[in-house]
């Protein structure tokens, strides 16, 4: 069945990236003990990437800072299902996964968070969503995606609320936030998790264009560092009517071109 381009290039910029505003009750406990988990230096045993699905407890892989990067390497290190444009080697990927991991610690200037306590937006939480993402692309999700496209969203949902407040975008508007004012009141920190991951790429060394490079691999990692800038951006719930109605109606048009080929007896 042939399908209009116009459509793929939605699905891979946007279908997926469902999930991340759908999955956070799957990770949203309480904060406090998930912070006494990934502190914890207890060495993990090696998690295989078969391990890795629906059925994963978010929790027991975030049980250490060791689990956590161990889920990591089983994804885009060896024998990983993805693998970045550029191929970044592991010391760069295991630097930038340092830093990521750090922002979601991140404690904000003007927030009392010893009333607001990041309850939603943890590291466990993002975990969770790139394992989750995973399982959908490798189940399915990612037929029509290319390789580097199926690596930009699960690094995206790995990113995806880095530097997240604990407190809604509303909020900061109201209060009128120093963050409100330096970026307007536009998917405001879905705007600064998605300049910090793309800042930690350049600081890396990760998707980033070198001399040498050729005009196929440039374009890869253009549309890499893009598809991964507008998944987080689209995790805005303000977004989340109007993302609804495009696949609703892209969906109606794709049951219509299979319903047409399905008539004709020569498809």
């Amino acid at each position: 069945m042939l399908l209009n381009i116009n459509l793929l290039t939605f699905f891979k910029s946007s279908n997926l990236v469902l999930l991340f505003m759908s999955l956070g009750l799957l990770s949203c406990k309480d904060n406090s003990a998930s912070d006494d988990l990934v502190i914890s230096n207890d060495k993990s045993q090696l998690i295989s990437i078969s391990e890795l699905g629906f059925a994963s407890n978010a929790f027991e892989l975030s049980v250490s800072k060791n689990s956590q990067l161990d889920v990591f390497d089983s994804l885009f290190l060896d024998k990983g299902a993805y693998k970045l444009p550029g191929n970044p080697d592991k010391q760069k990927l295991h630097a930038f996964f340092e830093e990521l991991r750090e922002g979601y610690f991140n404690k904000d200037e003007g927030i009392d968070y010893s009333i607001i306590r990041k309850e939603y937006h943890t590291f466990t939480h993002a975990m969770d969503v790139m394992v989750t993402t995973h399982a959908l692309l490798q189940s399915g999700g990612g037929v029509y995606l290319s390789d580097g496209e199926r690596a930009s969203l699960v690094l995206a949902a790995l990113g995806h609320d880095v530097l997240h407040t604990g407190v809604n975008n509303s909020f900061l508007i109201q209060v009128e936030h120093s963050y409100y004012e330096e970026i307007g009141d536009e998917s405001l920190q879905e705007k600064r998790s998605a300049n910090y991951v793309l800042e930690l790429f350049g600081k890396h060394e990760i998707l980033v264009i070198k001399d040498g490079m050729n005009d196929m691999q440039k374009k890869q990692i253009n549309d890499a560092r893009d598809l991964i800038e507008q998944s987080i951006l689209w995790t805005d719930i303000k977004r989340h009517k109007e993302q609804m109605e495009k696949v609703s109606d892209i969906s109606r048009h794709l049951v219509s071109l299979v319903d047409k080929h399905r008539e004709n007896s020569k498809m």
